[in-house]
């Protein structure tokens, strides 16, 4: 994935020399195949993965013929880019990285969390946001062992619901995060993952004889959580919501409880028709 024109301070200054034939930002981590086409090596990656051959001559090639281009991620890591966050600060694109840990809007809105092979999440790809959810924890693995560690403090624990942003300093949409960790994953390196912060919140909801008037997304197998996609105006939810106490469920909400039952959408589904009063556990992003 390379650097759009919008994160260049002078986009009148793209360098089309080294713009990436597959994502047509600015070459990252610059690779060239045999035939001397080069790429962003995480496109190359993706691309060779599906067919063996180069994508702009369709010469016989695989990754493992890829080799760095040092002189273009030279080139790259000089140019003048901005935050990725938008936070107004500019700088060299490898010095980035460092801008990064001390960003202000990072420091508010991400969490940042270091973890060892077998990660133990499953993630599935965010429909309304760039980036994936967190679909479900195992109970074992390092995610797992992460959280029992952060038990103090709930709100950076990575529960289902959670956003990943970033994977191993690359930013993007869900298939080029997932085919970050599973590069990673492959290599049995470490995983730097940033997370969006949340809140977490309980709260009460009587059926009152009305429909729950929730429209919900719903994955029985990939999503440990109901994601909130409307509230009708008739329903019991909305009456609560209209009271001047308390907290209220709103649109992207996500429920990962419901009368203290967990696990998978279904479960929480299902306790939601058989029950008249439910207590739900909310997450909801920043």
């Amino acid at each position: 994935m390379g650097i759009d024109r919008s994160e260049l301070q002078n986009e009148d200054s793209f360098p089309e020399d080294l713009e990436c034939p597959i994502c047509l930002g600015v070459i990252v981590d610059a690779v060239t195949a045999p035939c001397g086409h080069s790429f962003c090596r995480l496109c190359a990656e993706l691309a060779l993965s599906s067919k063996p051959a180069c994508p702009m001559c369709r010469a016989e090639t695989s990754s493992a013929c890829l080799s760095s281009d040092h002189l273009v991620n030279l080139r790259v890591n000089a140019l003048n880019v901005c935050c990725e966050r938008k936070c107004g600060w500019f700088g060299r694109c490898d010095q980035r990285p460092g801008h990064a840990k001390t960003c202000a809007i990072a420091q508010e809105k991400e969490f940042r969390v270091t973890l060892q092979k077998g990660l133990g999440i499953s993630f599935v790809r965010a429909k309304d946001r760039e980036g994936l959810f967190v679909g479900k924890v195992d109970e074992h693995g390092a995610a797992a062992e992460y959280n029992q560690k952060m038990a103090h403090c709930p709100s950076r624990q990575i529960i289902p619901g959670c956003v990943l942003v970033e994977a191993n300093g690359v930013r993007g949409d869900g298939q080029t995060l997932s085919a970050m960790v599973r590069r990673t994953s492959a290599n049995e390196g470490l995983q730097t993952l940033v997370f969006l912060r949340y809140v977490s919140f309980s709260l009460v909801v009587a059926k009152n004889e009305k429909p729950w008037g929730l429209d919900v997304l719903f994955q029985e197998r990939d999503l440990a959580f109901l994601q909130v996609e409307e509230v009708d105006p008739d329903g019991a939810v909305m009456e609560h919501n209209l009271q001047p106490q308390g907290q209220k469920l709103k649109i992207s909400d996500r429920i990962v409880e419901v009368n203290g039952v967990r696990g998978d959408g279904l479960a929480l589904l299902n306790t939601l028709r058989a029950s008249d009063t439910c207590e739900f556990r909310i997450l909801r992003l920043l």
